[in-house]
């Protein structure tokens, strides 16, 4: 028997030993049984299970131990520390220790004893597989994640620490009394003050019992608000900003993600975004303001070009698409000649006749001509078309990318699969009718009166169709439509977003650090971009200072770490718990690294 199994290593170890107990159920009276036989077996599984209790415990007591740890522990003769892992590295060869710091020491020599023979035991039973940090072949050497936590979001290059997203003046007070109303809350996880942190929205709907998380998300527990709390949220209420999309749009961690999603856009390769996060109004949020802010990005990119107002561009851009349509013009002609050269390399795509249509009216919208297409102050030409197709850069990589793609890693019926949904996405104009019939009636569910979409931002949560979300899902992976793909969790496993996705966003964190990792992997698979071009998949994780949202951040990054210790852990979300956990002094990522159990096949 082989047990095959994509769950992340954070089993509890009686789960784990219950998975090893599923292979006394072989046949042991066959020739091609074990030689050792039944008892044997029964008898190193229960061996396994002793060490694996063993390692725990020791676990669990170094957890503990370091667990009380202060600030004031950090030092070594005489010298404080401000970072855990240069202090670890120093405490260690010190003379002289406190009695807390030596019972530290102690309960981590022992939980490495522990874990060590653990898993000698467990070697005979367990390949874990990990994909590594660095690419290989052509980019060797290359990391392949790079991780960009708070503000980091706004400038890739600003990483001389973690520091969080700023609160304006303005905008203070409500996170002040959202802090507030915790401590008025200690024993209650304080979901309106995770709401605050991710939208103006979010928090107006945590407040309805449930009524603003994502149906697929895991229910929370009904909360007894106090009548102090009660007061500091009505307060809240009145000091928010008015619901209107420029209050959305000044929302600390929504302008930073709606930013970082027009800057990655604007690259010249085609690149994507997904970005994930939890509540319903958030999602409909980020969409509204990230649309909005991409309608001014190409408005301004065809003003450059065009030498004229953004608002002069508007219409000429949508004029331009509209020549596409007008069989006798040199522009549509150009056109439909360079995409039957192109595709007269791919002799197996040559009966699926949508795909000559569906690259055309894609390099016809506003999003690729002001990208893809030079442009002048003349407008565009049938020589430009030429030269775009033609180029070593931009559109003809991108579209050689998918087609090589499709010819040469697709079965017939994955290439008819692909083809029929890049097909099925209407692209649609900028703003206006034909926009908002690009979009199934599932996607345009909690649309204002106001809001614009754009054809290329699109939204996922647990009321869009199964169907829906099969045909996004396809298309992200194409150089097409959608371009910026916002989903909850919905989208955060079984599925793949990495062919022309490099960037994912965690708008919204997780206590769960599986839940962060399991997002991220919907990116990092076999035959992602990252392996295509060598450059690292960009993991932002935003929060905004000083709030509910840097707490969580502290404390699932803490966390993450002793995943790699303590098997199957669990613990408590309450504030008064999680004050705690976020007090901690961290645990430096090479105790992690030394503890975890190292079960990979080496040649």
């Amino acid at each position: 028997m082989l047990f095959l199994t994509a769950t992340p290593f954070q089993l509890g170890h009686h789960e784990l030993c219950s998975v090893l107990e599923r292979f006394d159920g072989i046949c042991w009276r066959k020739g091609c049984a074990p030689p050792s036989g039944r008892e044997s077996f029964q008898k190193q599984i229960a061996a396994v299970r002793e060490q694996l209790d063993a390692a725990q415990e020791a676990s669990l007591c170094f957890d503990a131990a370091w667990g009380k740890l202060t600030s004031q522990d950090l030092l070594v003769d005489g010298r404080a520390f401000d970072n855990a892992e240069a202090w670890w590295s120093a405490v260690r060869a010190a003379g002289t220790r406190s009695r807390q710091v030596d019972h530290v020491l102690a309960c981590h020599e022992r939980a490495k004893e522990k874990l060590r023979a653990a898993e000698q035991a467990l070697k005979s039973w367990v390949i874990r597989h990990r994909r590594l940090d660095q690419l290989t072949g052509s980019f060797v050497g290359q990391p392949r994640r790079r991780r960009l936590p708070g503000r980091s979001i706004l400038d890739d290059n600003s990483l001389a620490s973690e520091a969080g997203l700023d609160v304006s003046e303005e905008a203070l007070l409500p996170f002040l009394l959202a802090a507030r109303a915790s401590v008025c809350m200690a024993e209650s996880r304080p979901v309106f003050a995770e709401g605050l942190a991710s939208s103006y929205e979010a928090f107006r709907y945590t407040r309805q019992q449930n009524a603003g998380m994502d149906a697929d998300t895991e229910p929370l527990e009904s909360v007894s608000i106090t009548q102090t709390a009660k007061w500091y949220l009505a307060q809240l209420e009145r000091a928010l900003p008015l619901r209107n999309h420029r209050a959305q749009a000044e929302h600390p961690k929504v302008r930073a993600t709606a930013e970082r999603v027009v800057k990655t856009w604007k690259q010249g390769q085609g690149e994507k975004v997904v970005v994930f996060c939890h509540f319903i109004q958030t999602g409909r949020a980020l969409r509204r303001v990230i649309s909005a802010r991409l309608h001014e990005e190409i408005c301004r990119l065809g003003a450059a070009k065009l030498r004229c107002s953004p608002k002069r561009a508007a219409v000429l851009l949508q004029r331009i698409s509209r020549r596409f349509f007008d069989t006798e013009s040199p522009v549509r002609l150009a056109c439909n000649d360079e995409i039957a050269a192109l595709l007269k390399s791919y002799p197996r795509l040559a009966r699926h006749a949508l795909l000559h249509d569906t690259i055309r009216r894609y390099v016809r919208t506003p999003s690729f001509v002001v990208r893809f297409l030079p442009l002048t102050s003349s407008g565009l030409r049938a020589a430009a078309i030429r030269r775009a197709f033609r180029g070593e850069t931009g559109l003809r990589v991108v579209l050689k990318a998918f087609l090589d793609f499709l010819q040469e890693q697709c079965t017939p019926n994955e290439r008819k699969a692909y083809i029929r949904a890049v097909s099925k996405i209407q692209t649609g104009d900028m703003t206006g009718r034909e926009a908002e019939s690009s979009f199934e009636s599932d996607e345009l569910a909690g649309r204002g009166r106001r809001d614009m979409f754009l054809p290329n931002v699109r939204l996922v949560n647990g009321s869009t169709s199964s169907e829906t979300r099969q045909r996004l899902m396809l298309t992200f992976n194409s150089p097409f439509f959608p371009e910026i793909l916002i989903t909850s969790n919905v989208m955060a496993e079984g599925v793949d977003l990495h062919r022309y996705c490099r960037y994912v966003i965690h708008h919204d964190l997780d206590w769960n650090p599986s839940v962060l990792e399991q997002r991220t992997g919907r990116l990092d698979r076999i035959g992602a971009k990252v392996e295509r071009c060598g450059d690292p998949i960009h993991v932002y994780l935003p929060y905004v200072a000083e709030t509910q949202d840097e707490k969580m951040y502290r404390v699932v990054m803490d966390r993450e770490r002793w995943f790699n210790v303590v098997m199957g852990e669990k613990f408590r979300v309450d504030s008064r718990t999680t004050d705690k956990l976020a007090q901690r002094v961290p645990l430096p990522a090479s105790v992690a690294r030394e503890l975890a159990f190292r079960l990979e096949v080496t040649p």
